[in-house]
C-alpha cells in the first residue's frame, strides 16, 4: 500500500482487494457512503453476475421463510426493528454453490467468520468456554 503525507496526514492511494489479492489504486474500488469497499470493482461486478445468475435458478423464498440459522420470519426481524429484511442469498464463494437464503444478519455473521468452518467452530468454543 502507498501512503504518502499531505499536511500531515496520511493518504492511502491504492489497497489491496480483499477478493483477488492485487494492490489497485483507489480508483478501482467503489465507494460507500462512509468507507472504501473491499472488493474491487471488478471482482464487484464479476459477484454480482454469479449471485443474479444464482437467483434465477433459486428465486426468493416464500413469504412464512424461517432463517435456517437462526430461525427468524421476515415478521419476526420487522417486530424487532431490523431495517433489512429481505433474504441474502447465502452461496459458496469459491465453488458459487447455492447454499439457501438467510437473514442478513446470520449472512452477515458467516461472512464476518470469513465462510471458513474452522473459525466458526472456534467462535462456537470460544463462546461455550466463556459462557459457563
Amino acid at each position: 500500500m502507498i501512503i504518502n503525507t499531505l499536511y500531515g496526514e496520511d493518504h492511502i492511494e491504492s489497497r489491496v482487494c480483499s477478493d483477488c489479492g492485487v494492490e489497485k489504486p483507489l480508483c478501482e474500488f467503489s465507494m460507500d457512503t462512509t468507507y472504501v469497499r473491499s472488493k474491487c470493482k471488478e471482482c464487484k461486478r464479476k459477484h454480482t453476475r454469479e449471485t443474479n445468475l444464482l437467483r434465477k435458478s433459486y428465486p426468493k423464498p416464500p413469504k412464512d421463510h424461517a432463517c435456517p440459522i437462526c430461525g427468524d420470519t421476515e415478521e419476526d426481524q420487522i417486530k424487532r426493528g431490523y431495517v433489512r429484511t429481505s433474504w441474502c442469498l447465502d452461496h459458496d464463494h469459491n465453488t458459487g454453490k447455492f447454499r439457501g437464503y438467510l437473514c442478513h444478519l446470520c449472512n452477515t455473521g458467516l461472512s464476518n467468520f470469513k465462510d471458513d468452518p474452522d473459525i466458526l467452530e472456534n467462535a462456537l468454543k470460544y463462546f461455550l468456554d466463556k459462557s459457563s
